[in-house]
């Protein structure tokens, strides 16, 4: 008998990619120039997104298909383990990004959204990576870049808001969903290689 994750379980290892994502971001490694990456991305997304809405084509192969289109363009501002000083999120934009999160996942509804893979969540996902990148803009534009890559939409990766105190707080919540808990143990055994993920098949 296949077993489901516990709510802890969820939320440690969302927690702990969350941290990863952010020592990425906020790195003082170099970075693709924002403008190129937004270009190739916007380019990137309307390739891809034709596959991703094809329920015609298995699921596990549309994932692979959108992440051979997605893939080099996440690549562009790729941060390998251990490459660069972790900088750490300036503190002039920690309550600014809190507030982001509470203007796009601040309610049951579109708390809901995180880790889905639909339109809508990609769309909400897509307006609060934008903000996002506007603020760290005014800090350095290598923020900027990889916060461009790591949170807007990009079809076939599930849709992660930037980790803070407020967005834990949410992950924690959805985490106890027993919805989550069974998507989340379904996918963990239908893809082996990945972690267990938010990703949901709607």
């Amino acid at each position: 008998m296949r077993s489901v994750l516990t709510p802890l379980q969820m939320f440690k290892h969302l927690v702990f990619a969350g941290l990863v994502e952010i020592m990425r971001i906020f790195s003082d490694v170099e970075a693709a120039p924002p403008s190129v990456v937004r270009a190739n991305l916007e380019v990137a997304n309307k390739k891809a997104a034709p596959v991703w809405n094809d329920e015609n084509i298995p699921f596990v192969e549309r994932v692979e298909r959108c992440r051979e289109i997605l893939d080099p363009i996440i690549e562009m501002n790729r941060v390998d383990r251990g490459e660069g000083l972790f900088l750490g999120i300036p503190a002039s934009v920690l309550y600014k990004l809190d507030k982001a999160f509470r203007i796009f996942y601040g309610t049951p509804q579109t708390l809901l959204l995180i880790g889905q893979t639909h339109e809508e969540a990609y769309e909400v996902q897509d307006k609060y990576a934008r903000t996002v990148a506007r603020l760290l803009e005014e800090e350095d534009e290598r923020f900027q870049s990889r916060a461009i890559t790591s949170l807007r939409k990009a079809y076939g990766r599930n849709s992660m808001p930037l980790l803070t105190v407020g967005s834990a707080a949410g992950l924690w919540k959805i985490c106890q969903l027993p919805f989550y808990r069974r998507v989340i143990s379904l996918v963990r055994h239908a893809l082996p290689k990945a972690p267990a993920t938010l990703l949901t098949l709607g």
